[in-house]
């Protein structure tokens, strides 16, 4: 039997501790907002904290009393990424993708119901210079991007589904992207999904601070799901200038090549 500090009600409060405080950023939060945010009495709050800051899984400032994520994080973070048979498989198909597109390769999977993270990726020498992606990246499942679409457009029907039904303003959750969007686009991105399900690929310019980029991506199928979920999507980042209807398509032609190889991977 679980004692009481590791009783699942204690572990849950834990880990939504963790991620107010990843949310939080640099900022962090002070003891009265993790408190009133958790819902818990201030003496259960320091017992939750008390062993996330012996391993360094949350940290306090010493100035300012608030609590911020911690380098145990990232420590984990890495550990459970280079565990990954995903990542495994992917990284000697990410450097070819990078080879012969000369663009960042990368990898995006889902870390919640709305949101994406690369989990990889690769860039060779002579790709040009642009920061736009780095392992462990988090951004919204929306259709602001490849990623996005590609999980909207082919992880199921449900997903998008649900995600157009929240976009209505169907009861929506907090951390739900595209709230109360307008129908147009909603009736738009239907359309949108169906081309690229025929297409097998999804590419888009970014909008808003990434207004210089693009991407190009295709799904990975995840072969022991049932339903057409998805393992990942495989793709590539590059300027927005350099790519274009033609130049989307011969590109996903190599990326829909190594997803197939990727999907093989995964089966053994």
């Amino acid at each position: 039997m679980l004692s009481k500090e590791l009783s699942a009600p204690a572990l849950e409060r834990g880990l939504a501790l963790l991620d107010r405080l990843n949310r939080a950023g640099t900022e962090g939060l002070a003891a009265h907002e993790l408190h009133a945010a958790l819902g818990v009495p201030r003496a259960s709050l320091y017992r939750i904290l008390k062993p996330l800051l012996e391993r360094r899984l949350a940290v306090q400032d010493p100035a300012s009393g608030r609590y911020r994520a911690g380098p145990g994080l990232v420590a984990m973070g890495f550990l459970a990424r280079r565990a990954s048979p995903l990542v495994e498989a992917a990284q000697p198909l990410l450097r070819e993708v990078a080879q012969l597109t000369h663009r960042m390769a990368e990898l995006a999977v889902t870390v919640g119901p709305w949101e994406l993270t690369m989990l990889d990726v690769w860039q060779v020498e002579g790709t040009p210079v642009r920061i736009m992606a780095r392992p462990g990246l988090v951004f919204a499942l929306n259709t602001n991007t490849a990623p996005g679409l590609v999980y909207l457009s082919f992880d199921g029907a449900r997903r998008l589904k649900t995600f157009i039904n929240y976009a209505k303003g169907k009861s929506a959750p907090p951390d739900f992207p595209e709230r109360r969007a307008p129908p147009a686009k909603l009736n738009l991105l239907e359309e949108q999904c169906a081309r690229w399900r025929k297409l097998g690929y999804a590419w888009c310019r970014q909008e808003g601070a990434q207004a210089q980029n693009a991407r190009v991506s295709v799904p990975v199928y995840d072969p022991h799901a049932k339903g057409g979920r998805l393992a990942a999507a495989l793709g590539i980042a590059c300027g927005a200038e350099e790519v274009d209807e033609r130049r989307a398509a011969e590109w996903a032609v190599v990326l829909r090549g190594k997803a197939r190889a990727l999907e093989k991977a995964l089966a053994k």
